[in-house]
């Protein structure tokens, strides 16, 4: 049979060209014409099968519906996956192509222009010459693009990173440029390849050129490798995205008709550039459209058509997460199939790629198809799918099951039987990353504002340095706006346009010699020797430096884990559309399932007959807990040193109800002047003190409460969710202090200025929080003043609140000396209002005995008020 296969191949080959079939004719007679016939009829039916199914059918019939069938659906055998076919026509051992399993392979990095072509995208184009001459492909049997080829100019960016000593006191400022890596532009080389230039005309020249001069017998099919940007065509949908060429563009469409000179020959594309997903739809006769795969072409891509890829650096040194293509060549190494290099990439890369197939995108295409039929969603689709057919035990659901636990696990995620279950997963991984990059963000003004002071503090310690610095990032500015930047280079280009260039970074645009400056020299040794100077302040900053990194690091596995999920999904999909065309009865499902079959088979195509050795896998590091700061659950404002006080204490202006604060007895009104012992410095100080306190250690904190010093034991909590400070109700709290609020001068002249200040805890008072601004304040003045002159002898007292100063307030009541006879007071800095939540004028406040026993805002209820105020006083007269 395997001959008979042979013979098929071969003679199905010899339809397209009269000369090549007389030759392949004569070395066939002594098999005889009737078998030659056979296999051309079977080729031509095979063709017009997939001829004549062109589109996904139309809705099915009830009895033959895909979800609900009528009958239950017959077993899956032989399974709808093959196992990985030997190429047709492959010649026995001591043949010509023992030692390869590819007849040629065109590796290409388009690198776009000089800013843009980063030294990963070589890196990548050597390790695959590498892997793949480790599995018997000689050197003339690849193909190399390379940005402008052999060109001799200045075509990669590399950057030779350094390990500056005290550079990350500076990072987040401008201060930074001092202390940048070395970018260099350099000619691109490879070692024993010849590169030719990374250009559409090129390309063609070369695919058509290659593609005459593979033998017409050598079934082995051509690899495709691409390691570049890939940007988006917005003008299109998500089914014609571009690969980056030099200074060009190479869209689906123009891709498969450049491969069209290799006909039926296989052409398996491995990609890696952004939105590579896009190029899975160059694999159907026509393009962009879904269509019965003939098997012919096939493809991994890094990503799906929707997402960036990862992976694209200008550094020489490595990560520790690299992206698709490293792993994919890597994987190659030891992987006997293109498809078992897939699987082992959806499990070692930690990036935010999700790994793709073209039988992926195949399958998926055909769920949404039949979704938009029904009309459903592709999610319903999918579940109902898995619910129903899921249970069996056939080799390619099974491989996919065993798959889907194998990611979750490699990833430390639960794993999801559905996709609305993947979906719900999505939402609390999205809900953690949106605070785990707040706690980053936290982390990164805390180290800030620290490092701030301080700089500032030096600067003015050294003015000429400052001045320095501040000429130097001046010229650094100048020198960098005179560097074309890539809107620039993009806007004018011949066929770029400015939409396309999503997933493009930004190119080095110059430094200058900042790096070799002697003035960032002396800044950094400067400033490194004062905050030496400073006891403890070196080792907290660096605390909050790294706390800061390590979050990032969280944040970004939180990425690598939610694309995790969606690698599930697909695996998900991929069940689902093979249990949709096996649940099919209608005989024109059958050329999809053919076409499913032969794509599979592409995929599966060898990698050749000696494989590397595994190497032994990492085991999985589960991510430890992340750096989370401690909270405490207060408002502070700073009181800078006012009354004598320490320059750092600040007065609490809030305590959350149920927080770490309000469990130790924190109050509003107190003044906190120490933490950990020691007296606060700075305001900031606070801030930093609690986030770096370990949450499973007491923090004593003292504090100032109505002159007296006390000293509170906190029990911080650890910021696992953002906290929900709630504010305690205003009815029932307790007022004792008046704060820092001003007060007139006593002046018998004035009627303002000769009351005295009630007792807070003893008297009956009303707050009237109003501004000389505010018209709503002026219509109940008058019944205030009645209520003051008909309780005064029950004790009832009012204080007139204004955020204004003593000066405004003079100058409003000297034109209004007898409209407003109470006691007033200013709060410019709001310290007293806060204990009431003064939001908006007019607002009204009853103390009682140093309780709130009314609360309303706006003058809309003065009888509700008049009321309450009788209640209270007629209860507790005054003696």
């Amino acid at each position: 049979m395997a001959r008979g296969r042979a013979k098929m191949k071969i003679s199905q080959r010899v339809q397209t060209s009269p000369s090549q079939r007389i030759g392949v004719v004569l070395g066939l007679l002594g098999l005889g014409w009737g078998l030659l016939g056979a296999c051309t009829t079977t080729r031509v039916q095979q063709r017009k099968e997939v001829d004549v199914h062109a589109h996904w059918p139309k809705k099915p019939t009830a009895s033959t519906s895909l979800v609900r069938p009528a009958t239950p659906p017959r077993p899956v055998t032989p399974p709808l996956r093959p196992q990985p076919e030997r190429l047709a026509g492959a010649p026995q051992a001591g043949g010509r192509w023992r030692s390869a399993a590819l007849a040629h392979a065109f590796l290409l990095n388009g690198g776009a222009q000089p800013q843009l072509n980063f030294y990963s995208h070589v890196l990548y184009l050597r390790m695959m010459l590498g892997t793949l001459q480790g599995r018997g492909m000689s050197s003339p049997a690849m193909t190399v693009f390379a940005s402008d080829g052999d060109d001799p100019s200045e075509d990669l960016l590399v950057l030779r990173s350094r390990n500056v000593v005290g550079s990350e006191l500076f990072a987040h400022i401008p201060e930074s440029r001092f202390f940048a890596e070395k970018p260099k532009l350099v000619n691109t080389q490879i070692q024993g390849a010849r590169l030719l230039a990374a250009t559409q005309e090129v390309l063609r020249d070369q695919t058509r050129r290659i593609a005459q001069q593979i033998a017409p017998e050598d079934p082995r099919p051509v690899l495709m490798f691409v390691t570049d940007h890939g940007t988006q065509n917005r003008d299109s949908s998500t089914r014609n995205h571009y690969i980056s060429l030099w200074r060009d563009n190479l869209d689906v469409q123009s891709y498969h008709r450049m491969l069209q000179p290799f006909g039926a020959r296989r052409v398996i594309s491995v990609m890696s550039q952004c939105f590579s997903g896009s190029f899975a739809w160059s694999i159907y006769p026509q393009p962009s459209q879904l269509n019965v795969p003939s098997g012919d072409r096939c493809g991994f891509f890094a990503t799906t058509p929707d997402r960036p890829a990862y992976g694209c650096f200008a550094d020489t040194r490595l990560g520790e997460s690299i992206g698709h293509a490293y792993h994919f060549i890597l994987a190659m190494k030891h992987a006997k199939t293109f498809d078992e290099a897939h699987r082992t990439v959806l499990l070692t890369d930690r990036t935010p790629d999700v790994p793709i197939r073209s039988s992926d995108s195949y399958l998926r295409s055909i769920l949404e198809a039949e979704a938009r039929e029904q009309g459903v969603t592709l999610t319903d689709l999918t579940d109902r799918l898995l619910r129903r057919y899921a249970a069996q035990k056939d080799t390619a659901t099974q491989e996919d099951q065993a798959m889907i636990l194998a990611v979750a696990r490699r990833f430390d995620l639960p794993r999801p039987v559905s996709i609305a279950a993947s979906h719900e997963q999505q939402k609390v991984l999205q809900q953690r990353y949106q605070w785990w990059k707040n706690v980053e963000n936290q982390w990164q003004t805390l180290f800030r504002t620290a490092r701030d002071h301080h700089l500032k503090r030096w600067y003015a310690q050294n003015p000429k340095m400052q001045h320095l610095v501040r000429m130097e990032l001046q010229r650094l500015a100048q020198h960098t706006h005179a560097t074309p930047t890539l809107a620039q280079l993009v806007w004018h280009g011949p066929s770029w346009s400015q939409e396309r260039i999503a997933c493009v970074r930004e190119p080095y645009r110059g430094g200058g010699d900042a790096e070799d400056s002697a003035i960032g020299e002396r800044l950094r040794d400067g400033f490194l020797r004062y905050v030496q100077g400073v006891p403890g302040l070196a080792l907290r900053l660096k605390q909050m430096h790294e706390k800061e990194q390590e979050m990032h690091r969280y944040v970004f596995w939180l990425q690598i884990q939610s694309a995790a999920l969606l690698r599930i999904d697909h695996l998900l999909y991929r069940m689902a559309g093979r249990f949709l065309l096996e649940a099919d009865a209608r005989p024109e499902v059958r050329a999809y399932r053919g076409g499913l079959a032969r794509l599979l088979a592409c995929e599966a195509t060898p990698l050749g007959p000696k494989p590397a050795p595994s190497a032994a896998e990492k085991p999985f590091l589960a991510m430890k807990s992340p750096p989370l700061p401690s909270w405490l659950g207060i408002q502070f404002r700073p009181l800078q040193g006012a009354m004598g006080l320490p320059k750092g204490a600040v007065l609490v202006r809030l305590v959350g109800v149920g927080s770490p604060a309000e469990k130790a007895g924190l109050r509003v009104g107190d003044t906190v002047v120490e933490v950990g012992g020691a007296p606060l410095h700075e305001p900031y100080e606070i801030r930093e003190r609690v986030m770096l306190a370990p949450a499973d250690q007491p923090l004593p904190m003292a504090v100032l409460r109505e002159g007296k010093s006390l000293t509170l034991s906190l029990q911080l909590q650890r910021m696992t969710t953002e906290p929900q400070l709630k504010h305690p109700p205003v009815l029932g709290q307790s007022i004792r202090s008046w704060m820092t609020i001003h007060t007139f001068p006593h002046d018998p002249q004035k009627p303002y200025a000769r009351e005295a200040l009630p007792a807070l805890a003893k008297d009956t008072v009303l707050f009237f929080f109003w501004a000389t601004w505010c018209g709503p304040c002026k219509p109940p003045i008058p019944m205030i003043r009645r209520w003051q002159k008909k309780y005064a002898s029950k004790g009832f007292k009012v204080v007139a609140v204004s955020s204004e100063s003593l000066q405004v307030l003079d100058d409003w009541l000297k034109q209004h000396p007898r409209k407003m006879p109470f006691a007033h007071v200013s709060d410019p800095n709001g310290f007293f209002s806060a204990q009431f939540r003064i939001r908006a004028t007019p607002t009204f406040a009853l103390l009682h005995r140093g309780r709130v026993v009314l609360y309303q805002v706006g003058a809309y209820n003065i009888v509700g008020i008049e009321k309450t105020l009788g209640k209270v006083l007629g209860a507790s007269p005054s003696p």
